[in-house]
C-alpha cells in the first residue's frame, strides 16, 4: 500500500487458511463500517492488506504452491480498481500538521469513493489524530455512502462509529495463530 487510506472495490467475503499468522479465517463484512481491533502482531494489517486486487494477486501466486489459500469476494465482481487516496490539490502541505494532512487526505478519499467502492483505512491514521480531529473523522465516515474497512487502535471505542462490524483479533502464542471474533453492534 503506497497510503494509510486506500480505495478499493466493496467487499464481501475473504478467507484466509494457512497464510500470515491465519490457519482458518473467515470475514463477512458489513458493505458499511466494518473495525479490525486487536494487539499489534496479531494479523490485522495483514488482513487489510490481503483485500487490495494487485496484493491478492501477488500472494496468491506466492502461496499457491505452499498450500495456503486466499478467497476474495468483491461485492460488485465487475467493479475492479485500487486508488490510494492522495490528496490532489498542489497546496504546499509541508505547514499542516500530521493531524491536518491526514484529514485531508481522509477527505479526499471519501470525494473519490464510488457507490460500491470500499475506503481502508490503517490504524496510524487514527493514530496521529488528536481527539478533535478524530471526532472529525468519525463524524465524516458515519455520514459516507460508501464502505470502510478500518484497522482501529485498541485505544479508541468502537462505539463511536454507527452500527459498525467488529472483528476482534487475537494471537494464539502457544499455537502460532491468530482467531478472530465477529460483533456486530448496533
Amino acid at each position: 500500500m503506497e497510503t494509510s487510506i486506500n480505495i478499493i472495490p466493496g467487499v464481501r467475503r475473504l478467507h484466509l487458511v494457512n497464510v500470515g499468522p491465519w490457519k482458518d479465517a473467515s470475514f463477512e463484512f458489513s458493505l458499511r463500517i466494518n473495525v479490525i481491533r486487536g494487539r499489534s502482531g496479531c494479523g490485522k494489517s495483514f488482513i487489510l492488506k490481503s483485500l487490495f486486487p494487485t496484493v491478492h494477486a501477488q500472494l496468491t501466486a506466492r502461496i499457491g504452491s505452499g498450500g495456503g489459500t486466499v478467497q476474495l469476494e468483491y461485492a460488485q465482481p465487475e467493479f475492479r480498481y485500487g486508488l490510494p487516496a492522495i490528496p490532489t490539490s498542489t497546496d504546499d502541505l509541508t505547514s499542516l500538521s500530521l493531524g491536518q494532512k491526514t484529514m485531508r487526505m481522509l477527505h479526499q478519499a471519501l470525494h473519490q469513493a464510488k457507490p460500491g467502492s470500499c475506503v481502508c483505512i490503517e490504524d496510524d491514521v487514527f493514530e496521529c489524530l488528536d481527539a478533535e480531529h478524530c471526532a472529525r473523522a468519525v463524524k465524516m465516515i458515519n455520514q459516507a455512502e460508501c464502505q470502510f474497512i478500518i484497522v482501529f487502535p485498541n485505544s479508541l471505542k468502537t462505539g463511536v462509529f454507527r452500527s459498525p462490524r467488529v472483528f476482534e483479533c487475537r494471537a494464539d502464542e502457544e499455537a502460532k495463530c491468530s482467531s478472530v471474533q465477529t460483533i456486530d453492534l448496533k
